[in-house]
């Protein structure tokens, strides 16, 4: 009797071990087919997406992604991403941007054997956390994908405690324009910081810098940070369309000068002043001779050009043959 009793507990306990892990296999193959993707806060995911009935041919098809789809009155509802026809779907401002549409090119087939639907979003925010699907619509013709899951961590690891920073100086109109440069690093226990700080040309600016932690292998975790190098004008210079110039010739004269931020111009024509970068005269005369130079003007500095001598020649005046007695003749 005592011996039935504790077979009767093993059956039964291993009964309960069974069902536990048959379950715990359920709820991995659950979780398989959801597709849960775990990301980080301003990296980027590659949602995969391919099918055989995209057709580029059908009339009036068009297709999208949605997020947190719903079914609703006959159709679904959710937040666009990415759509072919913004007027039927448009897509969400939070997404404005930020999603890229990876589809194969274009085929004459009605259907091709295979194409791509995937999209690439970028700037992840803990926001974006949902499910997305791809939607095609040809009139009757519809059909859904299965949901991509997707969880954003409202905090990484790494980067959102990493700064990157630039120390930029202006080079001195006097120094030679030859960056060095150098690194400094510092950690505490919440923050690691890496600053390169060098002198800085015009030549460096637009140049780009990317920062990324040395441990961070991902590689849409970068921030990218683009150099802006202001400075006073540089080689400003006054120029002449022609030489010589005769009166009724058309003539332009252009001032042109570097500088950051963009410079204005002011020309200097005997005891006038006009501004602008060029100078035109459509059928130039006699009395525009003259000295001619332009300065060229930011908020950094100011920078005169070379000055232009602009000498307009006159026709000369063709003789004309008269008859009558000499006295009667007057000279000019």
């Amino acid at each position: 009797m005592v011996n039935c009793s504790w077979t009767t507990h093993l059956l039964y306990l291993f009964l309960v071990v069974c069902c536990c892990f048959f379950l715990f296999l359920l709820l991995l193959l659950f979780m398989a087919g959801l597709n849960w993707n775990y990301l980080l806060s301003g990296s980027c995911i590659e949602m995969k997406c391919s099918s055989n009935q995209i057709s580029h041919r059908r009339e009036g098809a068009y297709w999208f992604w949605m997020k947190n789809p719903k079914w609703d009155a006959g159709h679904y509802s959710g937040i666009v991403i990415f759509s072919t026809k913004e007027s039927e779907r448009s897509v969400d401002p939070q997404f404005k941007n930020r999603v890229k549409y990876i589809n194969s090119p274009k085929s004459d087939n009605e259907f091709s054997p295979t194409q791509i639907c995937e999209i690439l979003i970028c700037d992840l925010r803990k926001e974006d956390t949902g499910q997305y699907k791809f939607r095609f619509i040809s009139g009757n013709h519809k059909w859904m994908t299965n949901s991509t899951n997707l969880t954003v961590q409202g905090k990484f690891n790494g980067m959102e405690n990493e700064i990157c920073s630039e120390n930029i100086q202006e080079t001195p109109l006097s120094s030679p324009e030859s960056p060095n440069s150098h690194t400094v690093s510092s950690k505490n226990e919440s923050t690691k910081s890496t600053n390169l700080s060098f002198t800085a040309s015009r030549e460096d600016d637009g140049r780009v810098f990317s920062c990324q932690p040395p441990e961070n292998k991902d590689k849409y975790l970068i921030r990218n940070i683009t150099l802006t190098v202001e400075y006073a004008p540089k080689d400003v210079q006054a120029v002449m369309s022609h030489e010589p110039v005769k009166e009724g010739d058309t003539v332009n004269i252009t001032c042109s000068a570097k500088g950051h931020p963009n410079v204005t111009f002011i020309w200097f024509i005997n005891n006038r002043t006009m501004a602008g970068a060029q100078l035109r005269f459509v059928s130039i005369k006699a009395s525009d001779s003259g000295l001619y130079h332009c300065q060229a003007h930011n908020k950094h500095g100011t920078k005169r050009s070379n000055t232009l001598h602009v000498d307009v020649l006159c026709e000369p005046i063709k003789g004309q043959h008269f008859s009558g007695r000499k006295e009667d003749l007057m000279y000019v």
